[in-house]
């Protein structure tokens, strides 16, 4: 018994904040394992055209504009005012946003859906916040695990909610999935707010301060980090050519159904599962850089299978790849800046990176529509996998094999 207690004490956080980190992302699972994949599908149905929802991705929603600027915006200020009440606020943002368009989907209108959107973004401002909140509390050297656990927390719950949602959405319409989400997310709040204590910051420059929460700011980040911004950035701009409108492209022109959707959502996440314990707990051994080239080689084949050959009976096996490529590039993608990053702008940084990444990454969505009504259904999943594997040339060349070693100059 004290045995077993040893190897879980290895794994588990034993930080209060943590833990209540980790419940939160779990209970998110249990509809962000559906509607990530669910989304676009769902909003083709109120007639909403695939050019549209490039347009829509690309000024809003999880990766748009305006959700790259709430994350840099969202960073600083939990710089300056802690990291607690912007996770909060990011919370009562998705709120609103799963009940809006739980009322799209009852009145049949797409005018709260053009709502929805700009209050996803504004959720996003929450992101960087919970990273630096786990960044703050864990010692560098455990960050890689820590982030591993969070992540494998989401897993196990999404994996169920992503194939529940691809059998009851024939049943039970947009609707009732939507406001399933509203109440997982006020659950979620509701923990956050009673029991995440607030987290003591490094004392922040008097520079810091007076720096504004800007475009201009994260232009000056980005030089000053250029090497890990740029490959930060080529990732983001690369997945977002080849997966940014395509659950929208497999429904309207493959045809998929809502248990084909529910099979891609299930396997993401156990993919997700897979790729989590490398990426994670295993990161200091295996090396960041390898992980990196490892995870977009991973996204490469992924995206060329899903152009080349969508049959829906493959669908399950694509997914995988994909959850194992995500799930081996973000905890050591945290570990690595938060490495180089110093603790009192720590949140602000993290934010920029996702700014700087989002704001390049916008033109995915847009640039992936036009290729798809131009050059047909193969040209988004063929030019973004070969914008990846350009990424990966990046990679070799700016990231070292050791964490923390990137070189600011």
């Amino acid at each position: 018994m004290p045995e077993r207690r040893s190897i879980l004490s290895r794994v588990l956080p034993t930080q209060g904040n943590i833990r209540i980190l980790v419940a939160y992302n779990a209970i998110q699972g249990g509809y962000l394992g559906y509607i990530t994949t669910f989304w676009q599908p769902f909003i083709l149905t109120l007639g909403i055209p695939v050019a549209t929802i490039g347009l829509l991705e690309t000024l809003s929603g999880r990766a748009g504009i305006l959700a790259s600027l709430m994350q840099s915006f969202g960073g600083r200020l939990s710089d300056r005012v802690g990291r607690r009440g912007v996770a909060l606020a990011g919370s009562l943002f998705l709120i609103c946003c799963w009940s809006v368009s739980t009322l799209s989907f009852i009145l049949h209108t797409t005018i709260l859906i053009y709502l929805a959107y700009p209050l996803w973004s504004l959720s996003i401002m929450a992101l960087p916040v919970l990273d630096a909140a786990i960044a703050d509390t864990v010692d560098s050297h455990e960050r890689s695990k820590t982030y591993g656990v969070f992540m494998l927390a989401n897993v196990i719950p999404a994996a169920v909610a992503g194939a529940v949602a691809g059998v009851v959405y024939p049943a039970t319409g947009a609707a009732a999935l939507l406001l399933f989400a509203a109440a997982l997310e006020s659950i979620g709040f509701l923990i956050l707010r009673k029991n995440l204590r607030k987290i003591p910051l490094a004392k922040v420059e008097q520079e810091a301060e007076e720096e504004a929460s800007n475009l201009a700011q994260v232009v000056k980040d980005a030089g000053k980090y250029w090497r890990l911004f740029a490959v930060f950035a080529a990732d983001s701009l690369s997945w977002s050519i080849a997966s940014s409108i395509a659950p929208a492209l497999l429904k309207a022109v493959q045809g998929y159904t809502s248990v084909d959707f529910g099979i891609i959502a299930a396997a993401f996440q156990l993919g997700v599962a897979f790729g989590t314990l490398p990426g994670g707990l295993f990161a200091n051994k295996i090396g960041s850089r390898n992980l990196f080239v490892t995870s977009e080689l991973l996204g490469a084949i992924t995206w060329l299978a899903w152009g080349l050959h969508p049959a829906p009976e493959f669908a399950g096996i694509y997914a995988f790849i994909w959850g194992t490529a995500v799930s081996t590039w973000v905890p050591v993608q945290f570990q690595v800046l938060t490495a180089v990053f110093p603790s009192d702008r720590r949140g602000g940084l993290l934010g920029a990176v996702a700014a700087f990444r989002g704001i390049l990454s916008t033109a995915g969505p847009v640039f992936a529509a036009l290729l798809y009504l131009r050059l047909g259904y193969t040209a988004p999943f063929l030019i973004g996998s070969g914008a990846i594997l350009c990424t990966v040339l990046l990679i070799v060349k700016f990231i070292p094999p050791q964490v923390g070693a990137v070189s600011r100059s």
